[in-house]
């Protein structure tokens, strides 16, 4: 005996749904199919906007940390050019830190 799929649908093969969404494509007019296009490049633009958004808040936590151990490196009075050697900072950042 056949059960129903999750959505209810009888038919629940592997690989179904993304059949039904590539067919729902290929029967779009020119417009419909233009306006798929633009809404795909907005997401892929999106994206793109997350992936930078993440990787300079990464970058800015780094810097912080560096920052942070410059700090404490110059606390303890250790040399600028040690300190800017161990943490990859420049010598005039340490300097006003």
């Amino acid at each position: 005996m056949y059960g129903a799929g999750k959505e209810g649908n009888i038919f629940s093969a592997k690989g179904l749904k993304e059949a039904e969404e590539k067919l729902k494509i290929a029967n779009m007019s020119k417009e419909e199919y233009k306006g798929y296009q633009r809404y795909l490049d907005n997401l892929r633009y999106q994206e793109s906007i997350a992936e930078t958004l993440k990787f300079e808040a990464e970058e800015e936590v780094r810097k912080s940390e560096k920052t942070e151990i410059a700090k404490n490196l110059k606390g303890n009075n250790l040399p600028i050019k040690i300190i800017a050697e161990a943490t990859g900072l420049f010598e005039e950042e340490i300097e006003y830190l």
